[in-house]
């Protein structure tokens, strides 16, 4: 999957499609999330740091995590040349660690998009976003409702589940230790290519 995204790197950015999604993304979070700007976010998943940088001025730092070293680098060109402060991207190798270097109890708020599909055990990275927040810290997770496996038109891009029912997030939530877990559609996403619509789940708890 990593040689995939690699490589998908170089233009991942060039397809309106994906930056208006990243954006959906980035209000999505704001309706349903605070900020403040004393908050430590971490993007689980944070591809070429679209949502990390949206959600960047609401909060103090941001802490972008990204298993593809492709993603990770034109992050990190974005972080250069735009002169920002307070966001990193750091890569990391989920077979390893899934959280690497974050310490117990030290970030305020996780999000993660469009990265649970390509993740064998969600629940074992749910139990690290808990240990890696503070008392009270948040998670959102938005990612796709159930679908026939359509979504991804390349069958390297490592998508392990198609999509997660309601119910497979929730339980999943609250087996990590979160409370207050709730889950319900985001908005509906529509494929341009296909005309396909794809349902995109919230999923949000407390440490």
């Amino acid at each position: 999957m990593s040689a995939h995204f690699d490589t998908a790197a170089q233009t991942w950015d060039e397809n309106p499609g994906r930056l208006a999604m990243a954006e959906r993304h980035v209000q999505v979070f704001l309706s349903h999330l605070t900020f403040r700007s004393d908050m430590t976010l971490l993007d689980y998943g944070a591809g070429t740091g679209l949502v990390s940088l949206g959600l960047r001025p609401h909060v103090g730092s941001v802490i972008g995590m990204e298993p593809s070293q492709g993603m990770a680098d034109r992050f990190r060109e974005k972080i250069v040349r735009g002169g920002l402060t307070g966001v990193e991207a750091r890569v990391f190798d989920p077979h390893e660690a899934l959280l690497p270097g974050v310490a117990d109890r030290t970030i305020d708020v996780i999000v993660s998009t469009m990265t649970f599909h390509h993740i064998e055990d969600i629940e074992s990275v749910l139990r690290e976003f808990h240990r890696a927040l503070k008392p009270g810290g948040r998670i959102g997770v938005i990612d796709l409702e159930t679908e026939d496996g359509s979504f991804h038109d390349d069958p390297n891009a490592g998508e392990l589940h198609h999509g997660f029912s309601k119910d497979q997030l929730e339980t999943a939530a609250l087996a990590a230790g979160f409370d207050d877990v709730t889950v319900e559609t985001a908005f509906v996403h529509l494929k341009q290519k296909t005309g396909r619509e794809y349902p995109m789940l919230l999923l949000k708890g407390r440490r």
